[in-house]
């Protein structure tokens, strides 16, 4: 990976656009930064703001569309979105301060990770969701705030019976085709003989997006990245997929391909040659199974199988917008800002009120009853 000098730069107001940079002898990739005053970033054409009391950035790199940085030992940032758009990032919820949504902007507070965890945030398209519960206002913790919570169409309840159709969900065993794919194989049989990161080109780059993708770490859900459409460019999103597939496996996820990654890989490839069933090797793949009981109340935070159930469930009815975004992120164990989005989304679809994305008695009985 390549190594910065590290030198101290006392900023002002910074202005970073996509491939330029409007304040001389300053790159699109900075490090040891201590601002001053606010900095203003610009990716995939909005602005972003990054702000913090003197707070020290080892390292700041803007990418089309995403960008990432590293704090000092201590120290704390905050990113500001104008445009609102939801923030995603790739730390644990320890590491964030602060993570709200009004009707100006979209805030998250970022806070120093001990191991020195390189902090990719990416902006989605997604605009985040402003949580009302009449009087309280603010508030999803009780779904009932303001009047309470209601539904439309009660009478579909007694569609319960049709639970039995659930067995149909059965045909999930269908996912054994998976190993239909032994294409996988050729694709892991790829040998990868160099590092990979960001911005670099190749066949190897179309062969891990392929390997990402056949083991549901999808690099895009459409487009250029997707199923069959994979190219030979290490963009963004094949640095996220790479960082998902990683932190499920026990790596540091940090998206870049390096020698203890490729040796994974080669030991699963080694693992698959020695068996008929290739893909039944020790990766963890997202599940397809939604059969997950759901048996307490969800918000931001919650994690556990039943929020993995949840977007499997959000996943499929495929809404709008915010479902197909939660898809592209893939799944995860716990309950963000993509899902609660995912879940205003499918409430304001079947008429429950408030479509707040909060996870109560209402929208489960309604889901359990409908799935």
């Amino acid at each position: 990976m390549p190594m910065y000098k590290k030198t101290k730069v006392l900023l002002g107001t910074l202005v970073l656009g996509l491939g330029i940079s409007l304040i001389p002898n300053i790159a699109l990739a900075t490090n040891n930064v201590t601002l001053t005053t606010s900095t203003i970033i610009r990716v995939g054409g909005l602005n972003f703001n990054i702000s913090g009391a003197s707070a020290v950035i080892n390292s700041l790199t803007v990418n089309a569309s995403s960008f990432a940085l590293t704090l000092d030992s201590g120290q704390t940032a905050q990113i500001t979105s104008s445009d609102r758009k939801v923030l995603t990032d790739n730390i644990s919820a320890t590491n964030i301060s602060q993570d709200t949504c009004s009707d100006s902007s979209e805030i998250l507070g970022l806070k120093s990770s001990s191991d020195g965890t390189v902090i990719t945030v990416t902006p989605s398209s997604v605009t985040c969701t402003i949580i009302g519960g009449g009087g309280g206002g603010g508030s999803s913790s009780s779904g009932s705030s303001g009047g309470g919570s209601s539904y439309s169409a009660p009478a579909a309840t007694p569609a319960t019976p049709a639970t039995p159709a659930t067995p149909a969900t059965q045909t999930t065993p269908a996912v054994p085709a998976t190993p239909a794919t032994p294409a996988t194989p050729s694709l892991m049989s790829a040998s990868f003989s160099r590092d990979l990161e960001l911005g670099v080109t190749g066949d190897d780059v179309i062969n891990l997006q392929k390997f990402l993708n056949s083991k549901g770490y999808t690099v895009s859900s459409s487009g250029a990245g997707s199923v069959g459409n994979e190219t030979s460019k290490f963009g963004p999103a094949t640095k996220n997929a790479l960082a998902r597939f990683q932190k499920a496996n026990g790596l540091t996820a940090q998206g870049y391909f390096g020698a203890k990654t490729r040796a994974l890989i080669a030991s699963m490839d080694n693992n698959a040659a020695s068996s008929e069933t290739t893909n039944s090797i020790l990766i963890t793949t997202p599940s397809t199974n939604v059969q997950t009981s759901f048996a307490r109340n969800l918000d931001v935070g919650s994690k556990g199988e039943d929020v993995r159930a949840l977007q499997e469930f959000l996943i499929a009815r495929n809404v709008g917008q915010a479902a197909a975004a939660l898809a592209a992120n893939g799944l995860t164990n716990n309950m963000g800002k993509l899902t609660k989005a995912a879940l205003a989304e499918y409430q304001a679809s079947v008429g429950i009120k408030p479509a707040s994305g909060y996870f109560g008695p209402l929208t489960r009985s309604y889901i359990e009853s409908n799935r």
